[in-house]
């Protein structure tokens, strides 16, 4: 009857007149007596979370509830788009930000955790579908890799600095061509972003940062979650110089832990004639190698032969006699500083003491 909304309240009541029949009831007052029920669904399934199930109407009055959106979903204000195509719906109808709901943000300064408040405002869209629809964006998860070698952080793209050199005083620099995402190597950083937030696993292959001069001890993740939380994990090793990244998040920076290739020496030595130091030093690429010791029972140094692993053999390439400028002594003890350029890989060390 002109713009006032009636409800039956009974079968068969087509001639009963609105306004003198109780089997007639306004719109409002109906909706007031009896109880209506809002149930909240997140879509797609596993897009987040809603702190309650259901709402139930209270005669118009605004119901607030805080939405956390699932790992690799977002649900968040932008000043230029908005929402984006993040949404409310009643199941067939959109919701107007501003009009039907309330949405603010807030972020808590000592936690970093950011959330999410929806508050219904208007109630005739909900109400004709009994139903409240959250439908967070799955996201693309935004990746970046670095390098981290003596505490200091290197970086893979031309527009960022510093960048680590492959070899000593080389220029040749590492760049995001050497490292393999997902069994492809990265030909721009745009493969990193290509990857959905909701996948279950990636891979990260390292075998090209390996060099004579440096190695890859792991890989550190360091994750942002949609609530801006973030945790730091290390990637298992899944094959040689592969690490696999199986956690679900936003945003993820891998930190290749990058060391100088450690080369096991062994020093061979009679143990009644000589005192060793360190029997099994280690030794880097192209830096000096230091080996201390000293003779016992009235013994004399020989020499000392060096042999390198060639072609499946150990091979001898070096002797030192004594007064050479190899050796130092003081206090008795003999110090044999082995030349960088001869310092290329893995030694065996030979001191011999004269019979």
């Amino acid at each position: 009857m002109g713009k006032t909304r009636y409800v039956s309240v009974s079968d068969n009541n087509r001639g009963n007149q609105p306004l003198i029949s109780p089997e007639w009831l306004l719109e409002e007052d109906f909706i007031g007596t009896f109880t209506r029920i809002i149930n909240i669904f997140v879509s797609p399934k596993g897009g987040g979370f809603s702190s309650k199930g259901y709402l139930i109407y209270d005669s118009g009055k605004p119901k607030t509830i805080e939405f956390t959106p699932g790992y690799g979903f977002e649900f968040r204000w932008n000043e230029t788009t908005g929402l984006g195509n993040s949404k409310l719906t009643n199941g067939e109808v959109e919701l107007i930000i501003g009009e039907d709901f309330k949405y603010v943000e807030f972020l808590d300064n000592k936690t970093g955790k950011l959330s999410r408040f929806i508050t219904i405002l208007k109630w005739d869209k909900l109400l004709e579908t009994e139903k409240l629809y959250i439908c967070p964006v799955e996201n693309n998860k935004v990746c970046d890799i670095r390098l981290l070698y003596k505490n200091q952080y290197y970086y893979l793209g031309e527009d960022k600095s510093p960048r680590l050199s492959k070899f000593p005083d080389n220029s040749q620099k590492y760049s995001y061509k050497d490292i393999y995402f997902n069994d492809q190597p990265i030909s721009g950083k745009e493969l990193l972003s290509s990857l959905s937030a909701t996948s279950e696993s990636s891979k990260i292959g390292t075998q090209n940062l390996e060099t004579l001069y440096l190695s890859v001890s792991g890989v550190e993740a360091l994750y942002t979650y949609s609530d801006l939380t973030t945790s730091t994990e290390l990637l298992p090793e899944v094959e040689n110089n592969v690490f696999e990244d199986s956690v679900v998040s936003s945003r993820v920076i891998y930190t290749i832990l990058v060391n100088d290739r450690e080369y096991r020496c062994k020093v061979y030595f009679n143990t009644e004639k000589l005192e060793v130091e360190e029997s099994c030093p280690i030794a880097y690429y192209e830096k000096p190698l230091t080996v201390r010791f000293y003779t016992i029972n009235n013994s004399s140094l020989g020499n000392v032969e060096l042999y390198h692993y060639n072609q499946g053999e150990w091979v001898k390439f070096q002797t030192y006699l004594p007064g050479d400028d190899v050796f130092t002594e003081e206090d008795g003890i003999i110090t044999l500083t082995i030349p960088e350029n001869l310092v290329t890989n893995e030694l065996k060390i030979f001191i011999n003491v004269n019979e």
